[in-house]
């Protein structure tokens, strides 16, 4: 806290599911322990919005901005009930092809299927250049797996990703699944009505380092069209998806004017933007989801993935 309060810094956490289901693949964070990191920051930071960020500058406590991903409807069932108890207001970056069309994004559709595949069918999944082993039944081996394949999968463009995503999920099919659901455009325009901050997270949340700067602008074109159309909403945030992105794209966002760009860096911000890294928390134990929010990290632990 001593550092954070002595640079000014701004902590920006980026957050994804708030669940009680269990993926060890891809774990949510539990409600009760996302109750207890929103009572840990209220006691000791400025928890606003961005927007915020720019209206009290001359407020000298520490900031922090509570931003998530992906637009999972387990935000309006228990992320918003636990923010509306302490009158807090967050940034929720959606994909917009899902809350368009209703469908479930690549990476989410991957984790739901590996979750219910028994360990014979994921020893079935082999991809050229997929060095992992099939993860055994311990949580810490499956998180690792789901981090790794997807990691493997975003180092191509989405036309050459496209029948690897495929592939894998002929493999899945015969798993006992259950789709995870996402926010629809009436649950964006509600949290939008409710003073919540939204963003676009791509219109279909391909890393964009790997795209030519030609599709990066027509996803850009894409999401705009989409705010403007369907949530009658400027588009001034955008959020790239797995923090991938290269400086010319940056670039090419500040000049169609939009004026909150983030990414991710496990480091902190300053206040005034207009690009905001952001620290990623997700542990399952509450005591380690409030370190990750001061930016500390266990020895050993996997990476947290950035979708």
């Amino acid at each position: 806290m001593a550092g954070i309060e002595r640079r000014a810094a701004t902590v920006v956490l980026s957050l994804h599911r708030v669940s009680p289901e269990r993926n060890d693949f891809y774990p949510p964070i539990h409600p009760h322990a996302f109750e207890a990191l929103v009572s840990f920051l209220v006691r000791r930071f400025r928890v606003t919005t961005f927007g915020g960020l720019r209206q009290a500058e001359g407020d000298r406590r520490p900031a922090a901005v509570l931003s998530f991903d992906d637009g999972y409807h387990d935000f309006v069932e228990y992320a918003l009930p636990v923010l509306e108890r302490h009158g807090l207001r967050a940034n929720q970056n959606v994909i917009l092809s899902t809350v368009l069309d209703g469908t479930v994004p690549w990476t989410q559709r991957l984790m739901d299927g590996l979750a219910g595949a028994p360990p014979a069918l994921l020893r079935e999944i082999r991809l050229p250049g997929l060095d992992v082993a099939p993860p055994g039944p311990s949580p810490r081996e499956r998180e690792t797996y789901g981090i790794a394949l997807v990691r493997h999968l975003t180092q191509r463009t989405k036309r050459t990703r496209a029948p690897l995503i495929e592939r894998v999920e002929r493999t899945l099919a015969r798993a006992d699944r259950r789709d995870t659901r996402m926010m629809d455009l009436r649950d964006v325009r509600e949290a939008a009505a409710a003073g919540h901050e939204i963003g676009a997270h791509s219109y279909d949340h391909d890393p964009m380092d790997v795209e030519t700067i030609e599709d990066f602008r027509a996803d850009v074109v894409g999401c705009e069209r989409a705010f403007g159309d369907r949530l009658a909403l400027p588009l001034g945030i955008y959020a790239f998806p797995f923090g991938r992105h290269r400086r010319e794209q940056v670039d090419e966002l500040l000049r169609r004017g939009v004026g909150t760009i983030l990414l991710v860096g496990d480091r902190y911000a300053s206040r005034t933007g207009p690009v905001y890294p952001r620290l990623a928390v997700g542990s399952r134990d509450p005591y380690m989801l409030r370190l990750e929010a001061l930016g500390i990290r266990a020895r050993g632990t996997p990476p947290l993935p950035a979708h």
